[in-house]
């Protein structure tokens, strides 16, 4: 398994090995509001969620929304 840690300050989410080896990072700190159109980029993410084909939820309540991600962390809505 895996320990997915939401680092809200850092507006990124971080994997690691259950051994806690870094595997890798994604998100990105966005600004508020954001013009960006990168829309893999996370502000502030509070809160994550992993079902059961390993796609990892990211709640962001600053932007009112729910991100879902593949296991290696590339945006899929």
């Amino acid at each position: 398994g895996q320990i997915i840690v939401s680092d809200t300050n850092n507006s990124r989410i971080q994997v690691f090995t259950s051994e806690g080896e870094f595997c890798f990072q994604f998100g990105g700190h966005m600004t508020f509001p954001s013009t960006s159109s990168n829309l893999d980029l996370l502000f502030k993410p509070s809160g994550i969620f992993v079902d059961d084909m390993d796609y990892i939820y990211v709640c962001e309540p600053e932007m009112n929304r729910i991100q879902v991600f593949d296991p290696l962390g590339r945006l899929i809505y």
